[in-house]
C-alpha cells in the first residue's frame, strides 16, 4: 500500500508539473503575440519605449534576468552599444558601449547569421578566453544571443537573453520563441530607421528649396540694385 500511495503521489506531482509547463508555454506563446500585435501597430516613434516594455515582460515571465540590445555603432567602426538594456533586478539602465575586443567569438558568430547557445560559461570553446572573461565581469553564467537580421542581410545588431542568478538549459523550444521576439525586434527597428531616414530626407528637400529660394531672392535684389537707371527724355 506504501508503494501504491507513493507511485499516485509521484503521479500526481508530474500530472501537475506537465499542467504547469503547459500553462507556461502557452503564457509565453500568448506574451509574444501580443508583443508582435503591439509592434505592428505603433507609431515608429514609440518604438523604444515598447522594446523596453517587451524586454521587462519578456524577463518577468520567462525568469530572464538581464536582456540586452546591442546595434552597431555609426560612430565607431568595430564597436557596438547597448541601446536597450533591461535588468529584472534594476529595470532599465543606461547605454553601454563594448568593442571588439570584448567578445570577438560572439561577435563573429553572430555577424555569420549563427546563434550562440550557452548554458554554462565552461561549456564555451577553450579558445573564447575574451569572450568568457567579458561574461565573467558581467556576472553572467548562461546566455542565448540571436542575431538581428533582415532576409539574410548583414545583422544590424544582436540581441541576448541572459542569467545572472544560475546556469539555465536553453531549450529548442525557448530559443524557437526567443528567436520570434528577435524578428519582431528587427522589424521594429528597421522601420524607425525607415521612418528617420524618410524624415531626414524630407528636411533635406525642405532646406535646398528653402536655399534656392534665398538664392532667388538675392538674385532679384541684386539684378534691382544693378540695374542702369534710364533719365526721362
Amino acid at each position: 500500500m506504501i508503494v501504491l500511495g507513493l507511485l499516485q503521489a509521484a503521479l500526481i506531482v508530474g500530472l501537475l508539473v506537465n499542467r504547469a509547463k503547459r500553462r507556461n508555454r502557452e503564457a509565453e506563446a500568448t506574451l509574444i503575440a501580443e508583443i508582435s500585435s503591439k509592434f505592428v501597430n505603433f507609431p515608429a516613434a514609440e518604438v523604444d519605449r515598447e522594446i523596453f516594455a517587451a524586454q521587462r515582460r519578456i524577463c518577468e515571465l520567462m525568469d530572464i534576468d538581464i536582456i540586452v540590445l546591442w546595434q552597431w555603432s555609426d560612430q565607431k567602426s568595430g564597436s557596438f552599444t547597448a541601446t536597450h538594456f533591461y535588468s529584472l533586478q534594476h529595470g532599465p539602465q543606461t547605454r553601454i558601449e563594448l568593442v571588439e575586443e570584448d567578445f570577438p567569438w560572439v561577435r563573429q558568430e553572430i555577424l555569420a547569421g549563427r546563434v550562440v547557445v550557452q548554458r554554462s560559461l565552461a561549456e564555451m570553446p577553450a579558445a573564447v578566453a575574451n569572450d568568457r572573461e567579458a561574461s565573467r565581469r558581467a556576472s553572467v553564467k548562461s546566455f542565448l544571443t540571436l542575431p538581428l537580421s533582415l532576409g539574410g542581410e548583414t545583422p544590424i545588431g544582436v540581441i541576448s537573453f541572459n542569467t545572472t542568478r544560475r546556469e539555465r538549459d536553453w531549450s529548442p523550444a525557448l530559443v524557437e520563441r526567443l528567436h520570434l521576439v528577435a524578428e519582431i525586434v528587427t522589424n521594429a527597428l528597421a522601420r524607425k530607421k525607415a521612418d528617420q531616414d524618410l524624415h531626414e530626407s524630407e528636411d533635406s528637400i525642405r532646406l535646398a528649396m528653402e536655399q534656392t529660394m534665398e538664392l532667388r531672392n538675392e538674385l532679384a535684389h541684386t539684378g534691382r540694385v544693378t540695374l542702369p537707371v534710364i533719365p526721362h527724355s
